[in-house]
């Protein structure tokens, strides 16, 4: 159990040095000092700055899956899909500036996002496929919801609160099952 607690107060520790100071300028020391543990401690957990910044977007992914999965209201068909959705409705204003910080990492090292690829890869399989409309739609859903969070990550959306809103409550309504999809 100790090595659970040191491996995810090193993480909070990393989101919290990446809040502060971006994560290029993070360093394991940085790290290490913030968590209280030795950088030997958190080189056992982490061999590398590239492997911390992975786990902390592994873990970010996996709390969105649970914000997903907390979003989920039923049994109706394309039940998933709509959850996946709604759970876009409310972004913790961290997780977006995380993901800010985490995008400015991959950008000198695109492999850091190989977790969001597989995470995405494996959602749309799932999703294509417990959904009853068309892969494309489905598709086309994901894409746009992405975009909506890249914006808002980028700092550049140029929505308002309600069009938000409006346009997830479009997307719902593309989810829908209709007859002849």
């Amino acid at each position: 159990m100790a090595r659970n607690s040191s491996y995810e107060s090193i993480l909070d520790a990393a989101e919290a040095t990446v809040m502060e100071v971006g994560a290029s300028h993070m360093t394991l020391d940085a790290v290490a000092q913030h968590a209280r543990v030795s950088k030997g401690g958190l080189l056992y957990h982490f061999p590398s700055k590239d492997a911390l910044l992975q786990a902390m977007l592994t873990r970010l992914i996996a709390r969105f899956e649970k914000v997903r999965v907390a979003a989920d209201e039923g049994t109706q068909p394309g039940h998933e899909l709509q959850a996946y959705i709604r759970s876009f409705v409310h972004l913790p204003q961290g997780d977006v500036r995380l993901m800010a910080a985490l995008l400015a990492a991959a950008a000198h090292n695109p492999k850091l996002l190989e977790p969001a690829c597989v995470s995405h890869r494996e959602l749309f399989q799932k999703l294509s496929t417990t959904t009853p409309i068309k892969p494309e739609r489905t598709a086309i859903i994901m894409a746009a919801l992405q975009g909506f969070v890249l914006l808002k990550v980028l700092g550049v959306s140029f929505w308002n609160a309600e069009e938000y809103e409006n346009s997830i409550k479009e997307l719902l309504k593309m989810s829908e099952v209709t007859v002849g999809q």
